[in-house]
C-alpha cells in the first residue's frame, strides 16, 4: 500500500469509516476476504486501543460507568475526535466537554474534569514555583500590580456538591497524595515537590486565584475575593497558594507611577 493510501486508511478507521476503510484496502490491491480481514483487524486493534487509553486518562470515570455504556461513549467520542498524533497521553482534552453534551450526570462530568486536570499536573513540564521570598522583595506599590504567572502544574475547578470527596475516594491514580476525602465546592491540583496535591479552597480563595491566573494583577485578584467573601484573606491565601506552587514567576511590573 502507498503511503498516501496507508494514510487515508489511518484516518478512515480513526473514524469508525468502514466503507471508506474498505475502499482504500480494496484500491491497494487486496482481495475481498483479505480487504474485510484487515479491516476488522485495524479496526478492532484502534477502537480497543482508543478506548483503553481514554479509560487510563479517565480511571474514576471508567469506575463509575459500567463497561459498556464507557465503551459506547468512548466510540462516540473517537469518532467526533480522534488523536491526531501518534502519542495519546494528552489526547481526550475534551472528553469532559463531550460527556456533559451527551447529558451525562453533572457529577460524571465533574469526575471527568478532575481525573483530565490530574492528568495534566501530573504530565506538566517541570518548573521552579514563584516563592514568598520573591514577593517579599517587591516594594509595596509593584507588590499591589504583580501579575503572577500560573505554574504549568497547577490547575483550579470549580465543582457540585460531593464531586470531590467521590472522586477521592475513587482515584487510584499514581502520585495523587494521601489526604483525607472531604468535599470543596473549589479545588487546585498542583504538584510540589514531584506529587500532585489538591487543596480545598474556599470562595473568595477561589475568585483570588482564578484572577491571578487568568493574567489579573495581585489587586485587583484581591478586590475580586474581598467581593465574594469580605473576611478573605489575603495573607493566608497567598501563603497557602505559594506552598502548593500555584505559581511559576512573577511578570515584569506594571508602571504605576
Amino acid at each position: 500500500m502507498s503511503p498516501e493510501l496507508q494514510t487515508q486508511f489511518a484516518a478512515a478507521v480513526r473514524l469508525g469509516d468502514s466503507q471508506a476503510s474498505a475502499a482504500i484496502l480494496a484500491a491497494s490491491g487486496a482481495s475481498r476476504e483479505r480487504t474485510l480481514a484487515a479491516l476488522q483487524i485495524h479496526a478492532s486493534t484502534t477502537s480497543e486501543t482508543l478506548t483503553e487509553a481514554l479509560r487510563d486518562s479517565f480511571p474514576t470515570v471508567a469506575d463509575r460507568l459500567s463497561a459498556g455504556r464507557f465503551a459506547k461513549l468512548a466510540a462516540g467520542f473517537i469518532r467526533r475526535s480522534p488523536p491526531r498524533q501518534a502519542a495519546l497521553w494528552f489526547w481526550g482534552d475534551s472528553f469532559p466537554d463531550y460527556l456533559s453534551e451527551q447529558a451525562m450526570p453533572e457529577a460524571v462530568v465533574a469526575l471527568a474534569r478532575l481525573d483530565r486536570a490530574w492528568h495534566e499536573v501530573f504530565a506538566a513540564a517541570e518548573a521552579p514555583a514563584l516563592t514568598a521570598q520573591s514577593l517579599s522583595a517587591l516594594p509595596a506599590d509593584a507588590l499591589t500590580q504583580a501579575v503572577l504567572v500560573s505554574h504549568p502544574a497547577a490547575r483550579l475547578l470549580s465543582l457540585p456538591d460531593g464531586a470531590f470527596a467521590t472522586w477521592q475516594r475513587a482515584a487510584c491514580l499514581p502520585g495523587l497524595a494521601d489526604e483525607a476525602p472531604a468535599d470543596a465546592a473549589y479545588v487546585l491540583l498542583s504538584r510540589p515537590e514531584g506529587q500532585v496535591h489538591t487543596l480545598s479552597l474556599d470562595g473568595g480563595e477561589y475568585h483570588f486565584l482564578q484572577t491571578l491566573h487568568g493574567g489579573g494583577a495581585l489587586l485587583a485578584a484581591f478586590d475580586r475575593a474581598a467581593a465574594v467573601d469580605p473576611a478573605f484573606d489575603l495573607q493566608s491565601a497567598l501563603s497557602r497558594s505559594l506552598a502548593a506552587g500555584a505559581f511559576r514567576s512573577i511578570t515584569p511590573q506594571k508602571d504605576v507611577r
